[in-house]
């Protein structure tokens, strides 16, 4: 016997993982999966809300699984973010309304991103990796 999804719930008979994260749905975008990752990207930037939280961390998450010309995007727009957002929040004339990567609870998300992709440098015999961070 079939049941009948209710009006407010999404059926999600016949979706499998792979027609949502390799399938019809992502090669409807030329980029693929990495051009969605890079728009959701864009799109929570500086946004102060918990789905930012959430995005943040998922990101992080997939930091490896991103194809480089992706992850060498985002590394670009995240480190020039923090650039901007460190130099309003040390302004004391500059509003606190508005910084680049959100409120403290946003940023701090942002944080394990940079995290993610720091790790990810080769670090060469005598070096510590601490000195591949970007200043915060």
């Amino acid at each position: 016997m079939k049941t009948k999804t209710p009006a407010n719930k999404k059926s999600t008979e016949g979706r499998t993982d792979k027609a949502v994260g390799s399938g019809p749905l992502v090669s409807c975008f030329s980029g693929g999966a990495s051009e969605l990752v890079f728009w959701s990207f864009r799109y929570f930037m500086g946004r102060m809300t918990i789905a930012t939280c959430c995005f943040a961390d998922e990101l992080a998450k997939a930091w490896p699984l991103l194809e480089e010309r992706t992850q060498n995007l985002i590394r670009k727009e995240l480190d020039e973010a923090f650039a901007k957002d460190d130099e309003l929040r040390a302004d004391p004339v500059c509003s606190s309304h508005y910084y680049p990567l959100g409120m403290d609870c946003n940023r701090a998300h942002w944080e394990r991103v940079r995290v993610a992709y720091t790790a990810n440098i080769p670090v060469r015999d005598g070096e510590d990796r601490a000195s591949h961070s970007p200043a915060t």
